[in-house]
């Protein structure tokens, strides 16, 4: 034991003296990464003390930057509610006080809160503590919690999973930028009545199943349960945030334990306020307490580092141990495949799968054939928003598809050829990852190459023919069934993107095309499918924002379904998007 604790020691030196601080959901900036509680580099003037007189301020950052997002939405008109914009502002104020750059939203539609959200994002980075605060009214269904725009139509399934904004969304927002600390309040579970019903929904809101390292998640009231809105000027949760916030050299876990207290006390025991945390560090908003006379002995904070990297180890022999998995998965693969190899119905020989030569000497995507057929596209189930209606029926062509999203081979190869900039990879890896941080105007530039390189007419497919495909004959919510099952990456099963050929193909022989990565489409943005053409063909328009199908590693499963719909702006990037090519018969 006192080997391996010095050799830890060791280690530890090593990486203060030698590791790096590097600069700063979608987002449109390349950010390199770092481990979430990484400790940059001392000065080489700098010594380490270990006589157990060393401050904490010798070995972390002197600084950190502080960026907050802040919605009170209060407007609503199904059940308006008393004082979430006292509670933006209030804590808006506080928390400026306390050094934090403020986003402020009061009554935000939909759009105002996804566009909030996306400017919080372009703030966030390595050293920076990240806020968000929702005080308004919250709900629960199939297990997500959605918060609630003033705008909402009406309180039902079919409006809140399209037109709300997910707190499950704002964690792998905020969890992407790779901050110090995340934290996430939710002052919303108001206990107001639903005018009408809730029809399907539940009151409430549920645990997060996932909160990654570095993150503290607080709740106004327990899972389920319903919060006061108060009669004064806040709602006693906020009230009582307000309370402790500015207490000097109170830790943060501390300062939700008293207001956790103080609204028990308040509401007579009805209401208890609730933390789930990772964080291992000490977060103190009114920064520690100066005049206290206790010092950290270095031995507790070589404790905690080595168990951190005792983590670090943890995770990387998981990382092995899914690499021999996948190498296994790799060989029975291949024994198949050469057992198909002298059988003529293989995709090769009945010329299903196909690829066409580059006049560089390489190869281009493999392509499947799509045969010509009707079907009804749309919000068959009427489980999705309105942009998914009205259903109508659509006749397509024969064409083909990419078997495959394109990869960071095929389009690195590109890259090269055109002299074009390499998009990040996140530090997942590139070679047959799907390639992401592509704008709609990226993917248009490289189909453009490859027509010039092949002599044929490759181009994004049309929204029609992409529905088609990724339904491949079938009517149901996932070509698998109406049932959500791990058939394709998404629902954050993985928390990034995985290998092309990872999934079983849909009956049409496509991979990943639920899943994965958004995939560009031809077409601009239509709000619904009212006079959408008949044939397949692009549907022409002026919108800025172009289409985006298929769902993501990062996506919900909802928003994996068939007939789900997303736009993005052409020429924004997101390490959640990418494409896949099409070409006419």
């Amino acid at each position: 034991m006192k080997i391996l604790l010095n050799l830890c020691l060791y280690t530890l030196l090593i990486s203060l003296s030698a590791c790096q601080t590097f600069p700063s959901y979608f987002t449109k900036n390349d950010h390199s990464k770092k481990p979430v509680n990484s400790i940059p580099a001392t000065p080489n003037d700098a010594a380490i003390k270990l006589n157990g007189e060393t401050k904490l301020d010798d070995v972390l950052p002197k600084q950190e930057k502080r960026v907050a997002l802040i919605v009170g939405n209060a407007n609503y008109t199904f059940a308006p509610l008393n004082n979430p914009i006292n509670d933006a502002e209030d804590l808006s104020n506080a928390l400026n006080i306390l050094g934090f750059k403020v986003i402020k939203l009061h009554d935000a539609s939909w759009e105002e809160m996804d566009n909030g959200l996306e400017q919080f994002k372009q703030e966030l980075g390595p050293n920076t503590v990240g806020l968000f605060f929702f005080s308004g009214h919250g709900v629960q269904f199939d297990g997500n919690n959605y918060l609630l725009p003033t705008d909402l139509k009406e309180l039902s399934a079919r409006y809140v999973k399209h037109r709300s904004l997910t707190a499950s969304y704002v964690l792998t927002a905020m969890e992407s930028a790779h901050n110090t600390m995340n934290i996430i309040v939710l002052d919303a579970c108001r206990d107001n009545p639903f005018k009408g019903g809730t029809r399907g929904l539940t009151k409430g809101l549920s645990r997060l199943q996932h909160v990654p390292n570095g993150t503290l998640i607080a709740y106004a009231t327990s899972p389920g349960d319903v919060a006061a809105d108060g009669r004064g000027r806040n709602s006693p949760y906020t009230k009582n945030i307000l309370k402790f916030i500015h207490e000097p050299g109170l830790p943060i876990e501390l300062m939700f334990k008293k207001v956790r207290n103080s609204v028990l006390t308040e509401t007579s025991g009805e209401q208890t306020p609730w933390e789930s945390s990772s964080i291992r560090d000490n977060f103190f908003f009114a920064g520690e307490n100066k005049t206290r006379t206790s010092k950290e002995p270095v031995p507790t904070k070589l404790k905690a580092e080595i168990e951190r990297l005792k983590e670090e180890n943890k995770r990387l022999m998981n990382l092995a141990q899914l690499a021999v998995q996948r190498v296994d998965t790799l060989k029975g693969q291949l024994a198949t495949a050469q057992k198909k190899s002298s059988k003529t119905t293989s995709a090769a020989s009945d010329k299903k799968v196909f690829r066409n030569d580059l006049k560089s000497g390489s190869v281009g995507p493999e392509m499947v054939w799509i045969p010509a057929g009707k079907f009804k596209m749309g919000d068959i189930q009427n489980n999705g928003g309105s942009d998914e209606l009205p259903v109508h029926i659509v006749s397509i062509t024969k064409f083909a598809m990419g078997r495959y999203e394109v990869t960071f081979e095929e389009y690195d190869y590109f890259v090269k050829a055109t002299g074009r900039s390499k998009p990040s990879d996140n530090d997942w890896g590139r070679g047959n990852q799907p390639v992401i941080n592509v704008s709609w105007e990226d993917s248009m530039a490289y189909v453009k190459w490859l027509s010039a390189e092949t002599g044929k007419q490759y181009r994004l497919p049309t929204e029609a023919e992409w529905e088609y495909s990724a339904r491949a004959g079938t009517s149901s919510e996932y070509w698998w069934s109406d049932t959500w099952a791990t058939k394709s990456n998404c629902n954050r099963e993985f928390n990034r993107t995985t290998p092309v050929d990872s999934f079983e193909p849909n009956p049409f022989g496509l991979f990943d095309i639920l899943g994965n990565v958004y995939e560009w489409i031809a077409d601009p943005w239509h709000k619904n499918y009212k006079d959408a053409p008949s044939k397949g063909q692009n549907w022409t328009g002026n919108s800025e924002q172009r289409l985006l199908r298929g769902g993501a590693w990062s996506s919900s499963a909802a928003y994996c379904r068939v007939a789900n719909r997303n736009k993005f702006v052409a020429t924004e990037k997101g390490m959640s998007v990418g494409f896949r090519v099409a070409l006419s018969q």
